[in-house]
């Protein structure tokens, strides 16, 4: 009974994954919406060894928004000090 559970949790974090890179990512980033595919592609890490191309595809996205992340706090600090 487990491997079968095993398979389809496989196949739904698969197919989540697929829906979000095919449909929703590029709409998403359009809108601005880049902390919501965050939290979502964060919640998929745990599932990446599942998830074929996962580091060509979730964990590029991943580090995007880190280095997104890391330039606007640069960018803050820099106003402070002038």
């Amino acid at each position: 009974m487990q491997p079968i559970r095993f398979e389809k949790q496989r196949m739904l974090v698969i197919t989540l994954f697929k829906i979000m890179m095919d449909h929703i990512i590029a709409d998403a980033l359009v809108a601005g919406e880049s902390e919501y595919l965050e939290d979502k592609l964060s919640q998929l890490r745990k599932f990446e060894e599942r998830i074929e191309n996962w580091d060509l595809q979730g964990l590029v996205f991943l580090d995007y928004f880190t280095a997104v992340s890391i330039i606007e706090q640069i960018k803050q600090s820099q106003t402070v000090f002038f």
